[in-house]
C-alpha cells in the first residue's frame, strides 16, 4: 500500500522505559493492497464502532478517536 498526504495524530512513548516513539498519521489518501509484514498477524478493515471487542494495539481506541478528530 502506497499513503499520501499524511497528517500528524500523536506520538506515543512505549516499551517498558518508554525508549520508543511511534508516530501515528491519518490519511484518506491511499493506493494499492495492505501486504502485512511478518509483524502483522492479520488485518481487516472494520467500523470504529467494533473497535472495543477486538484484541489491537494498547491504546488504539484514543488513536483512532484523536485521527477521526482530525478529518472532521
Amino acid at each position: 500500500m502506497t499513503v499520501f498526504n499524511l497528517t500528524p495524530v500523536l506520538t506515543q512513548a512505549l516499551g517498558q522505559n518508554q525508549q520508543f516513539q511511534l508516530a501515528v498519521f491519518t490519511t484518506t489518501s491511499f493506493e494499492g493492497r495492505i501486504l502485512p509484514s511478518n509483524e502483522i498477524k492479520a488485518h481487516q478493515w472494520i467500523a470504529p464502532s467494533v473497535i472495543g471487542a477486538l484484541r489491537t494495539t494498547t491504546r488504539l481506541d484514543s488513536v483512532l478517536q484523536a485521527a477521526f478528530a482530525l478529518s472532521r
